[in-house]
């Protein structure tokens, strides 16, 4: 998927945990996540925003 060695394991951690979101404010590690579906791979604005609807 092209994601780097720290992120892959920040993510398999919190995948791991069964976490809902991850938050990061790395725009090519939120692209590049968008493939995986155990986990939301988003920038912590649109989480916010994502709550306030």
């Amino acid at each position: 998927m092209g994601i780097k060695s720290k992120d892959s394991l920040h993510l398999a951690c919190a995948i791991s945990m069964q976490c809902e979101y991850f938050l990061s404010i790395d725009d090519e590690l939120i692209k590049r996540a968008e493939g995986i579906k155990e986990i939301k791979v988003t920038d912590p604005i649109s989480f916010i925003k994502e709550g306030d609807k």
